[in-house]
């Protein structure tokens, strides 16, 4: 076993403004409290170590189990929505920056009122099945026939849009979400950090390239 170490930074309005004095709490995934901790002026916990797979794992192509462990974390703070993120991946050798949003409880709510937002981080996509490969994950659609398009020059865009469920659920909510955020989303989510720094590079221009094509496909 090896060690990893995660840190939470509480922001809202957007990342404009860090929270200050949110409270943490990181639990395991039996359920034990591991640490509690609250936020400083920058919104940021402490780095705190926790128990990971050996960090070989991550490198070896025949290992067909996760090379993490995961935990849940939860932020309160006064005025603003619980969020609870389960699935929170720690990888041995690794430090995880955890950027929680919180949003304003509207007028007439307390923190106390039992209003949470439920975020699922689903398993690296190195894990998944084919048939989900084929589907694709949520923001994702199956790989389909489309008429090519060429621009005269590379346009990377501030936004992207993202369909928050499955392509065939068109009841799901669209969001709105800064194009370089929901690339690192992507990239923790389908690949490990400890990769050499080539294969890192060489699977984010794959992404990139991928979402740009849907965005102008």
């Amino acid at each position: 076993m090896g060690v990893g170490y995660l840190t939470v930074n509480a922001r809202t309005a957007f990342d404009a403004l860090p929270i200050a004095g949110a409270q943490v709490t990181i639990k395991g995934e039996d359920g034990t409290i591991l640490y509690e901790a609250v936020t400083d002026a920058n919104g940021n916990t402490e780095f705190f170590p926790l128990t990971a797979p050996d960090v070989q794992h991550t490198l070896d192509p025949n290992w067909n189990k996760p090379a993490y462990s995961v935990v849940d974390v939860s932020v309160r703070a006064k005025g603003y929505m619980t969020s609870q993120i389960h699935g929170v991946e720690i990888v041995d050798t690794q430090r995880t920056i955890l950027p929680v949003q919180l949003h304003p409880l509207e007028e007439g709510f307390t923190e106390h009122a039992g209003l949470e937002e439920n975020i699922q981080i689903p398993p690296v996509g190195l894990l998944l099945s084919p048939d989900y490969r084929k589907t694709g994950p949520p923001g994702q659609s199956a790989a389909g026939q489309v008429n090519p398009l060429v621009l005269n020059e590379v346009i990377v865009p501030r936004y992207i849009t993202v369909h928050l469920g499955a392509p065939q659920n068109s009841a799901a909510r669209n969001i709105r979400v800064p194009f370089i955020d929901y690339i690192k989303n992507v990239v923790s989510s389908e690949i490990y950090s400890t990769w050499p720094h080539n294969s890192l590079v060489a699977n984010i221009h794959v992404i990139v390239t991928f979402a740009l094509n849907r965005l102008f496909t």
